[in-house]
């Protein structure tokens, strides 16, 4: 996603159609990424001749987080016809969910118990 202003120049020149300008840009992404804590595991036993005889699986997820956790960046970029694309990456702009750890930790225990 991207959002910005800036000046379109268009011009007849040489049997052609020349586009000059500049611009300034915002430049959007972000990803909501999720946390899943758990137990996952499987054991077995099998006979040389016979093949596997027994297994068993756990999956068990003790907690899920990930509702309304966005991770994001706005990255500043201007361009014009004599120097191109110029990103300054000193200038872009982190967003990041904030962790209550006694929340997470609670949650957990809560399911364990």
């Amino acid at each position: 996603m991207t959002s910005g202003h800036g000046t379109l120049h268009a011009a007849y020149q040489d049997g052609g159609i020349l586009f000059t300008g500049s611009g300034e840009l915002d430049l959007h992404a972000s990803a909501s990424p999720s946390l899943k804590v758990g137990v996952f595991g499987r054991a077995g036993a099998s006979v040389a001749l016979y093949g596997e005889v027994w297994s068993e699986r756990w999956d068990r997820t003790l907690a899920e987080f990930g509702s309304g956790l966005t991770i994001g960046v706005v990255q500043p970029a201007s361009w014009d016809e004599e120097n191109g694309l110029r990103l300054d990456f000193a200038d872009a702009e982190f967003t990041y969910p904030r962790f209550d750890i006694e929340e997470i930790a609670s949650s957990i225990m809560d399911r364990i118990m």
